[in-house]
């Protein structure tokens, strides 16, 4: 089994405008409605690739329950953790019929968890791990959790040989990576946080100095520019065609889920990053998180480039 833990699952609506201007009301040619978050993004690749994975995650409220609904109706299996106060959070894109602006999102932060939910989670993880040949820790933690939450649980994965991928940010990007993950995929902003330049001179340095923080393979999401990998003794750079077509939110789960899933077909590194970062470039033709099309994805696979840096 394929776990993916999310703690801060979000309901997420896209509003595709024919052009987004400041201080207008506007009214959308199209609505999007999907269950959201980094886990459940990366899982509904999962599946449309052929695998299937289960969520763990958290829920609140009416919005809870109609993610719950959502997800559901696409077929994802999950096991929920019910908070008793508060609501689950929504997430906005804004985006343009034709692509001419990066998307604007809004992002609520989500309910704060009590102690004693924070406890049932662990345990549920716990109680999973010997079922499951990988598990995935997406996402920001929601309030409540503390910052070593994904720490705990990497070390706990480690003890029975189940290996690990983490992709969240600030504060526990980096007491996560001392626990020492399998892969560790962050994209620019987050490599910020943790000091490190994407700059391209900078490649090679920041992709050592993800090392040396504790993860075993690096995986660094540059939007338009690709992605950049580091595994045993391989750097490489993989770029992809652009697409203003679709959206690019959600595409960083959809490159992760396809690490994932080339790394359990045994995959060489640098098949590995063409395939998802061709991935990722196929999700961003498709509107909705998570989604691509498969002549979009043979596309893109055609037209992706690897490179040693």
């Amino acid at each position: 089994m394929i776990l993916a833990l999310s703690l801060n699952t979000a309901l997420d609506k896209t509003y595709v405008l024919g052009r987004l201007s400041p201080g207008v009301r506007h009214t959308p040619l199209q609505t999007l409605t999907l269950a959201g978050g980094k886990a459940v993004n990366a899982v509904r690749t999962l599946k449309l690739l052929g695998l299937r994975a289960r969520i763990l995650g958290m829920t609140a409220g009416s919005a809870g329950r109609h993610i719950e609904s959502l997800l559901s109706a696409e077929g994802i299996a999950a096991d929920w953790v019910r908070l008793p106060k508060g609501e689950s959070r929504t997430c906005i894109t804004l985006t343009e019929k034709r692509g001419r602006t990066l998307p604007t999102e809004v992002n609520e932060l989500g309910p704060q968890v009590p102690p004693s939910a924070v406890s049932i989670m662990e345990e549920l993880f716990r109680r999973r791990l010997p079922q499951c040949r990988f598990v995935l820790l997406c996402g920001r933690l929601a309030p409540g959790f503390p910052k070593d939450f994904y720490a705990r649980l990497i070390r706990a994965a480690s003890a029975l040989g189940v290996p690990s991928a983490l992709d969240t940010s600030e504060p526990a990007l980096s007491a996560s990576l001392r626990a020492g993950p399998d892969i560790v995929k962050p994209n620019r902003d987050e490599m910020a946080e943790l000091g490190l330049s994407t700059a391209r001179r900078d490649w090679r340095a920041s992709l050592e100095a993800l090392r040396k923080l504790g993860a075993r393979q690096a995986y660094v999401t540059l939007g338009a520019q690709g992605a950049l990998m580091l595994s045993g003794g391989q750097r490489l750079h993989a770029a992809a065609p652009i697409s203003h077509a679709g959206s690019p939110i959600g595409c960083g789960d959809t490159f992760l889920a396809g690490i994932v899933y080339s790394g359990l077909k045994g995959w060489p590194a640098d098949r590995r990053l063409a395939f998802a970062t061709a991935l990722a470039s196929a999700g961003a033709r498709t509107l909705g998180a998570g989604v691509f099309r498969r002549p979009d994805l043979e596309d893109a696979l055609r037209r992706t480039r690897t490179r040693p840096i």
